[in-house]
């Protein structure tokens, strides 16, 4: 897993000098997390299987320390705030290509149990290097919330991801209408903005009949479409995904594994709630 400081592991692609250098930073950090090891050797196996490597992409953006999109496959971390420390996104890293392994996995998309198993990682990763994530960041909420207890960390997440739903204690009945629900949301949603798209491009025949400028014209249609195009994307893929879970949870031989893996991802996060809850006694006591 050594990295060189000019080089990246063949299963891991950036394009900026610069960034492959804070990455390959952070990779030899996370030589010391057992568990980060784990994450980047099952990563290793799983690019080579598909035959290419995980391309990652460093954003200089304050609102997410890290993001994977199921979408486009491109992996996206925030490594402004590194300052010397490595070990600040190891866990983030971590985090994130527990998604990209979870797209092996016939899995509804907006499943809450996948953002459970990657923070689950994501603690034991900061607690393998001693690493606690400054007080205004989400992850030391989070953390703050499973030393309460399960419920109030679970709480936490509903509320971070009010988009994604639970498995393991929802019937299939209620999680399909859900999804049914968003279809139907989707399609009237993309029907208006059809429409308004509709409207814009008669706009714009208008000036070009009156005679305006080109100039114009151009600046009418870039402060316009682009805004609708991309809410038409958005709506389109929400469709596109909720079809593909609905497929998962129709099928005995899609469904039966994906609640499994709900089951075990919670049993994880129990457990290791009860052991974060262990060892903070034991701290207390040995004061």
């Amino acid at each position: 897993m050594a990295t060189s400081l000019a080089t990246l592991p063949s299963y891991l692609s950036v394009a900026d000098p610069t960034s492959r250098l804070l990455l390959a930073d952070v990779l030899r950090a996370a030589q010391g997390s057992p568990t980060a090891q784990n994450v980047l050797g099952r990563v290793e196996l799983m690019a080579q299987e598909r035959g290419r490597p995980v391309v990652v992409e460093v954003s200089k953006s304050r609102n997410d320390l890290g993001a994977y999109s199921f979408d486009t496959g491109v992996l996206t971390v925030n490594l402004q705030d590194i300052n010397g420390n490595p070990n600040a996104n190891v866990a983030t890293l971590s985090h994130e290509l527990v998604h990209y392994m979870q797209e092996n996995m016939r899995l509804p998309s907006d499943l809450l149990e996948t953002e459970v198993e990657a923070y689950i990682t994501d603690f034991q990763v900061s607690k393998e290097l001693g690493y606690k994530p400054p007080h205004r960041e989400f992850n030391a909420a989070v953390q703050r919330n499973i030393k309460k207890g399960f419920g109030p960390f679970m709480r936490m997440l509903r509320k971070q991801y009010p988009e994604d739903a639970s498995l393991w204690n929802t019937t299939t009945h209620d999680y399909k209408a859900r999804l049914h629900f968003i279809i139907k949301d989707s399609r009237t949603k993309l029907a208006t903005e059809r429409d308004e798209r509709a409207k814009k491009k008669g706009t714009i025949e208008d000036m070009r009949d009156a005679g305006y400028l080109k100039s114009q014209i151009r600046a009418y249609r870039q402060d316009n479409m682009p805004k609708i195009d991309a809410r038409i994307i958005k709506f389109r893929r929400l469709i596109e995904w909720a079809r593909k879970d609905l497929a998962v949870l129709s099928d005995p031989a899609t469904l039966g594994p994906a609640r499994a893996y709900a089951r075990s991802v919670i049993r994880r996060a129990r457990e290791f709630q009860k052991k974060f809850a262990r060892d903070q006694v034991a701290r207390i006591r040995a004061i």
